[in-house]
């Protein structure tokens, strides 16, 4: 067999073993947070429970609003939107890792070797999950973390092409702009990984165009902001002495 045609085959096997992930979704029930946040999202306004949650609770400003709108303010008959998020973070997971690899190795890689180095990824990474339940087929959860992460995905490869890039369009700024306030919002972890990544970015050596090192300091003032804005939310406080 030749080479292309092992890689077409390992390919749709990889895939194939990966569909019981998306067949899953269609048993998944809402529980926990899912059913507090519904009643919150039918019986209140977004934004002055959005402004209750950041006083009370949390500094999420992001994954907030997804939790406090989620399907379920629907009512019951949109459980098959409940259950199609799963589906989404999972196709999610998978198309952010390979817009990575692709941007890693766009010149050494063919696309179908991307492509195939990307449901390897979603495989491993569904497969060192702690709490796969969690991760994915739990709505609160999933939008709250799994979508950060496949967000945070998206960001690396615009990192990565920003190093080779000497201009970036309006557009391509206003989407890293976007990236940055949505994966910071999602949760405190993520929020710690964009402080880290952009803090080690400027780390590195300068680049030939200035304009690089300019985006590099407007991306890492953004950070800061909106990382301060999870930080000093006044529920973090009051959290950590319920928890406790």
């Amino acid at each position: 067999m030749s080479r292309r045609a092992v890689l077409t085959a390992f390919f749709i096997l990889l895939a194939a073993s990966l569909l019981k992930y998306v067949w899953l979704a269609r048993y998944c029930h809402p529980m926990a947070d899912d059913w507090s946040y519904a009643h919150q999202g039918i019986t209140r306004d977004l934004l002055p429970w959005l402004q209750g949650e950041y006083l009370n609770w949390n500094g999420r400003y992001f994954s907030n609003v997804l939790v406090g709108k989620g399907p379920l303010v629907l009512g019951l008959d949109a459980l098959w939107l409940y259950r199609s998020v799963p589906v989404m973070l999972v196709l999610l997971t998978a198309v952010a890792a390979f817009v990575l690899i692709r941007s890693l190795a766009r010149e050494t890689l063919t696309a179908r070797e991307q492509m195939a180095g990307a449901l390897v990824f979603l495989s491993l990474f569904i497969h060192g999950m702690p709490n796969m339940g969690e991760g994915f087929y739990w709505y609160t959860g999933g939008v709250t973390y799994q979508l950060g992460n496949a967000l945070f995905l998206f960001h690396l490869a615009r990192l990565v092409r920003d190093r080779s890039a000497r201009e970036t369009s309006l557009f391509r700024s206003l989407v890293d702009a976007l990236l940055i306030i949505a994966i910071i919002g999602s949760s405190e972890v993520h929020m710690v990984l964009m402080v880290a990544l952009h803090g080690a970015a400027m780390l590195l050596p300068r680049a030939s165009a200035t304009g690089s090192r300019a985006r590099k300091w407007w991306k890492l003032l953004l950070v800061i902001a909106c990382a301060c804005v999870v930080i000093l939310a006044p529920g973090n406080a009051v959290r950590s002495c319920i928890v406790r």
